[in-house]
């Protein structure tokens, strides 16, 4: 997976479904739209 920057705090995971990132701080982030299925939301927490 490729994680792309478009915004100062913002950034998205190339996936087939793209996985939006909001950073909060540098420890925190708010996932958006985390895939098409259970599987892949927790792919990326790991």
């Amino acid at each position: 997976m490729e994680l792309v920057k478009v915004g100062e705090k913002t950034y998205y995971i190339k996936n087939p479904t793209n996985i939006g990132i909001y950073k909060i701080d540098e420890t925190q982030v708010y996932l958006i739209d985390t895939g098409n299925d259970k599987e892949a939301g927790k792919k990326i927490y790991l």
